[in-house]
């Protein structure tokens, strides 16, 4: 599995710069971005394989408790932000020496390195609005879209409010 999600990851990398075009003078900019987004996806494999690994060491059934799930999602939360910061820092000088054309690529073309599975609108999960994929909303636009008219019965402005209830 770690080896397929590397392999992967240093496809997007390859398709990134490919897109790009660059000239010589932005090839030389090029390994600081490689290196910054490989460091990256590796750092993001270890995460995901130290979680697995925690989970199956818990006891069928148990959950940590919110505190702790909490804390988790915060320092999870804190190590992204210090990886996107060296990503961002590293990719910043080749960016600002990018075409208009090449910043929208690399704006795409990012995407599918950051968030492989969501840059196409699919988050694996198939929750959200969008869960049936982009432009396949069906006649009456997105799921989203498709509450019928009016309070609901059961909301606090529905009929069992009262005339006197306060709407939202």
């Amino acid at each position: 599995m770690a080896e397929f999600a590397s392999a992967m990851s240093d496809a997007r990398i390859a398709a990134l710069k490919a897109g790009l075009r660059l000239t010589a003078e932005q090839e030389k900019l090029w390994p600081a971005v490689e290196t910054a987004l490989q460091e990256s996806a590796k750092g993001r494999m270890e995460n995901r394989a130290e979680r697995r690994a925690e989970r199956a060491d818990m006891p069928k059934g148990e959950r940590p408790d919110v505190i702790e799930r909490l804390r988790a999602q915060a320092d999870g939360m804190v190590e992204r932000g210090q990886m996107m910061k060296k990503v961002a820092d590293a990719a910043a000088p080749l960016y600002d020496s990018l075409d208009g054309s090449q910043q929208r690529r690399f704006a795409i073309l990012f995407k599918q390195i950051e968030h492989p599975r969501m840059a196409d609108g699919r988050d694996g999960k198939g929750h959200g609005p969008h869960r049936a994929g982009p432009g396949k909303h069906g006649h009456d636009g997105p799921m989203h879209h498709r509450m019928p008219p009016g309070p609901m019965d059961d909301g606090p402005d529905g009929p069992e409010a009262g005339p006197d209830a306060e709407p939202l």
